[in-house]
C-alpha cells in the first residue's frame, strides 16, 4: 500500500503468493474491504485506487507493474481520489464559496454522517 502525507493511505493493494487466489471471491473482495476502510477513515475521499498482484512469479508485465506504481507515485491528490473542493491550510479544512461577489470560507469541523458503502 502506498502512503502519503500524514501517513494516510493513498492506494490500496492486495498481494497474494497463490496465483489461484486471483478470483473475484478472494483478492477482489479483500481489496474492496480495504477500500471501504479507507473511505470510512478518510472523509475527504471520493474514491480509492487499488490493484491486485497474485502469484510469486512475474513472467511478463513486470515493466507494466513498475510503470503503474510510478504512475501512482506521480499522481496529485485529486487524481488519487481526494476531494479537491476541500482545502487544507494551517491545520484547518474549509470549502471556498462565492457569495455576494466575495469569497468566503466554510470551515469543515467534522463530518456529521458518512455513508458506509461500496
Amino acid at each position: 500500500m502506498l502512503r502519503g502525507a500524514e501517513d494516510s493511505l493513498v492506494v490500496a493493494g492486495e498481494l497474494k503468493s497463490n496465483s489461484k487466489a486471483d478470483t473475484a471471491s478472494i483478492a477482489w473482495i479483500d481489496l474492496a474491504r480495504y477500500a471501504r476502510e479507507v473511505l470510512a477513515a478518510q472523509d475527504t475521499r471520493r474514491f480509492v485506487l487499488g490493484f491486485t498482484l497474485c502469484g510469486s512469479l512475474m513472467r511478463n508485465g513486470g515493466f507494466q507493474f513498475v510503470t503503474t506504481i510510478l504512475g501512482f507515485l506521480r499522481m496529485n491528490e485529486e487524481e488519487l481520489g481526494f476531494d479537491p473542493t476541500i482545502v487544507k491550510s494551517n491545520g484547518e479544512r474549509y470549502i471556498k464559496i462565492e457569495r455576494g461577489g466575495q469569497t468566503e470560507r466554510l470551515i469543515v469541523d467534522e463530518v456529521m454522517k458518512r455513508a458506509r458503502c461500496i
